[in-house]
């Protein structure tokens, strides 16, 4: 059984609880707390520079590159007065994801076009968020069910009817995983995806170049309740 809350809305994420039964690594728990987080974006002019030679170049590039939905929400609010701050509604939900997109484009050059490589050696969601924060994995799409998807699709992605461009870009449904093997893969959040169909790309954590694909960098963090 499941009780899902918009919380907080006014940074992009969701949580939602799932009650009884056993995790993908076996545990079994009685309550859990599972948290999605708003993409991550890159200023995509700084990941468009020679990739860093060393680890703690990757680390420090992602560090100087990286935005978080709330810092955007925050950063665009005076500029851009169609943000509401503390979103209520589903149409102000989805006009805040539509003008922080566009936002993002116009004064940070910010765009989910993420570096795999920087995916693959950095923790870039503990990093920006916090502790317990992860990299979406492909072991969490095996907990969810069909509700949960349909769930996910209402909540974290612009809602119909579509009020622009932006929204669809930055706050899709094509996400970076940490496949079961630890590799990079790409995967699909949508409702009515087949199980076996959900990973669209395995493996790509060598490359060392920007995709420009609309793939968003979505975070989880799961906690255990009493």
């Amino acid at each position: 059984m499941r009780s899902a809350l918009r919380l907080p809305l006014a940074l992009g994420l969701v949580a939602f609880s799932l009650a009884g039964g056993a995790r993908s690594d076996g545990a079994v728990v009685t309550r859990e707390r599972v948290e999605i987080s708003a993409p991550l974006l890159p200023d995509v002019l700084m990941l468009y520079q020679t990739f860093p030679a060393t680890l703690d170049g990757e680390t420090a590039l992602v560090q100087s590159a990286t935005y978080t939905y709330d810092r955007l929400l925050a950063e665009c609010a005076a500029d851009y007065p169609a943000i509401t701050p503390t979103p209520l509604t589903s149409d102000e939900i989805a006009k805040n994801y539509e003008t922080v997109g566009q936002c993002a484009y116009e004064k940070h050059t910010a765009k989910p076009y993420w570096i795999p490589k920087l995916l693959m050696d950095v923790d870039i969601c503990g990093a920006e968020l916090g502790a317990g924060w992860r990299l979406l994995g492909e072991d969490d799409l095996a907990t969810l069910t069909d509700a949960d998807y349909q769930f996910l699709h209402d909540t974290l992605s612009p809602f119909a009817p579509a009020i622009g461009q932006w929204g669809p870009t930055y706050f899709g449904l094509t996400v970076w995983l940490r496949a079961h093997d630890g590799t990079l893969a790409v995967g699909d959040l949508d409702p009515g995806v087949a199980a076996d169909e959900r990973i669209t790309m395995r493996n790509p954590g060598t490359d060392t170049f920007a995709y420009q694909q609309p793939i968003a960098l979505r975070c989880i963090r799961r906690t255990d309740l009493p």
